[in-house]
């Protein structure tokens, strides 16, 4: 095959000096093959010697099986059984769509727009390529509500993806790989703490679902928690031992139950307050909303005091919600300063930052807001005062240094990537300090300060809060997985079918969304696949199968897209040349072609740039 038709005198010249070479040994009773015209322009075998139809149908052989291949992996893995998410919240991100519509843990979404009964991955996959500018009606199933609830969200795009802001469903188990978070206060009994142990009671209350145990979570923070587990690990009971010796082979295991007593964590800090910047938003029927509290004033004072804190305003006002409610607001909008009354609502449930850009919430009053990286205040003693950072100083970067020396002895541990406090970034103050809490025991915290003109760096070595403790305190709890298999071959041919469609349809608009719903920096090359493929495979191998399916749907589209060089580029040459009955003129097909190899070369240093941090995701 050679695709440039300009060649075709070289062609004339290949073919002629093969028809006129001496012809290979015939064996006897076979017949020679016919003679070649003595001027053929073309070999009948090659390429271009075929009609547009069948050139295009050579072009898409390529595209066509990885559609096949898509299929056939989707139809195995939904034969083997799939691990699925229902799309159940376990958490709800402060100040995102879903949070300011009011859902909460433990909704169940009945219905995106029009598709029935989602799973959580589309959460992630068909909100990015919707219409979010007119915004999606979500249907949602709430634990004692007899009628399911609607609401219209409009996807936020804070990380480069519109999403509504919220986590997959969780259940009462502790993860299977990591049941408690490295150097937290749950790792100090992480012995009695097993993955897949099942909660069942906190301080002889019983726990059915995780607003009951977010509810615990809250009212014990400051004590020492005691859970009623019921353990993965399997024991005989006396009978069934006596029954054992015995001879009996069909025994029941009975799980244990145990008693486990986790400490409470107080928080660290480095001693450093900073600025509370505006409300960036209000909850629907909050006491914020109620009071007349609107997105971009700025809280100024609390009942004639500083706001202090703002990672500690959530507490401070969830403190005092139920025998203090009443809260007088100085407020700064628009350039005035207006005084607003609200009533604190009681607080039963975790609105913790979780993910970068992360919002802080002070649920009592139904607020989200940035926290700023200038400092407000010091706090008198601790690290940062020590340390002579100075109000108005303004943090840049943020390190939390593991010792080299623990780095090299257990190989579980990593170096954490600095947060840098600039640009989208700016936000991940929060973020720092959540991370900061299962902080090595000996590791430190490294700050780059501004001070006017001034750059410099200091470490601090983080203390413990006299005050504020970590309600979770370092426990993990499993994804709340159910198992998708087919009954039989048809449906899971059918089924793949559908999976491959639904495909091949998110990549064209995830492509029509390219560049203005959805960041460019959203893509990734061979790194990210390789880094998704590893992931995959962890997961299991039906999961490799569906990252496989994705896959081959991706290249499917990209490769048919029309850019010279590429299947679809070719594809569009032969309409030409079908329309007009003749090709493009061969100017027009090398410029074309070298602008197509240009884009392509350009879009591979892209996304290697991004898979190598070359260029920032942010």
């Amino acid at each position: 095959q050679d695709d440039n038709p300009y060649k075709a005198a070289a062609e004339m010249e290949r073919a002629r000096t093969e028809s006129t070479a001496s012809p290979p040994h015939i064996p006897s009773g076979d017949l020679p093959p016919e003679p070649m015209s003595p001027h053929p322009q073309y070999d009948p075998r090659s390429y271009m010697a075929q009609s547009v139809p069948e050139r295009m149908a050579i072009i898409s052989a390529g595209v066509i099986m990885n559609v096949v291949f898509a299929v056939i992996m989707a139809s195995v893995a939904y034969g083997m059984g799939i691990k699925v998410l229902p799309c159940r919240i376990s958490q709800v991100f402060a100040g995102g769509p879903a949070w300011e519509a009011g859902l909460r843990p433990d909704d169940t979404i009945v219905r995106i727009g029009e598709l029935e009964n989602p799973l959580y991955e589309d959460l992630r996959t068909r909100i990015p390529v919707s219409n979010v500018k007119e915004g999606i009606e979500f249907v949602v199933q709430r634990p004692g509500e007899s009628k399911p609830l609607t609401f219209r969200l409009h996807p936020h795009n804070d990380i480069g993806l519109p999403l509504i802001g919220v986590d997959g469903p969780r259940k009462l188990e502790l993860n299977a790989i990591y049941p408690v978070e490295k150097f937290s206060a749950a790792n100090r009994v992480s012995s009695d703490l097993l993955p897949g142990d099942e909660i069942l009671k906190v301080d002889g209350v019983e726990i059915h679902n995780l607003i009951d145990w977010q509810r615990e979570l809250f009212r014990r923070q400051n004590a020492p928690l005691e859970l009623t587990l019921r353990g993965a690990d399997a024991a005989l009971s006396d009978e069934q031992s006596s029954e054992s010796t015995a001879g009996n082979t069909e025994l029941n295991f009975v799980p244990k139950l145990k008693t486990v007593i986790v400490p409470a964590s107080r928080r660290k800090t480095v001693g450093l307050v900073m600025e509370m910047s505006p409300i960036k938003a209000v909850q629907d029927g909050s006491p914020a909303a109620a009071a007349g509290l609107k997105a971009g004033d700025r809280i100024l004072q609390i009942d004639g005091e500083a706001v202090g804190d703002p990672l500690t305003l959530g507490d401070r006002l969830a403190r005092r919600a139920s025998d203090r409610p009443e809260v007088a607001l100085l407020v700064q909008r628009d350039g005035k300063k207006i005084e607003i009354r609200a009533r604190l609502r009681p607080v039963t449930w975790l609105e913790e930052p979780s993910h970068v850009n992360a919002r802080v919430s002070a649920a009592a009053l139904g607020i989200a807001y940035n926290v700023s990286p200038t400092v407000q205040s010091v706090d008198p003693g601790s690290p940062a005062a020590e340390a002579g950072i100075k109000p108005g100083d303004v943090v840049s970067s943020i390190q939390l240094v593991v010792p080299p020396v623990l780095l090299a002895s257990d190989k579980d541990l990593r170096q954490p990537e600095p947060f840098k406090l600039e640009g989208d970034r700016i936000n991940d103050w929060p973020l720092a300090m959540e991370v900061m809490q299962n902080l090595h025991p000996r590791g430190w915290v490294r700050l780059s300060i501004q001070s006017g003109p001034k750059n410099w760096s200091v470490e601090l070595p983080p203390a413990e809060s006299e005050q504020f403790f970590n309600a979770d305190r370092g426990i993990v709890l499993s994804l709340d997985q159910a198992e998708k298999k087919a009954d039989g071959p048809a449906q899971a041919l059918g089924w793949g079918l559908e999976k491959t469609g639904e495909s091949l349809t998110m990549v064209y608009r995830f492509l029509q969304k390219l560049g203005h719903q959805i960041s460019p920096k959203m893509l990734g090359g061979p790194v990210t696949i390789a880094q998704v493929a590893g992931q995959s495979t962890k997961d299991g191998f039906p999961a490799l199968l569906m990252f496989l399916t994705m896959l081959s749907a991706n290249l499917a589209v990209v490769n048919f897209l029309p850019i010279p060089v590429l299947d679809g580029g070719h594809m569009v040459f032969l309409m030409w040349e079908g329309i007009t009955g003749k090709p493009p003129s061969e100017r027009v097909f090398v410029i074309l072609t070298y602008l197509g190899f240009a884009f392509i070369l350009t879009l591979m240093l892209f996304v290697l740039g991004l898979d190598f941090g070359l260029i920032s995701r942010r």
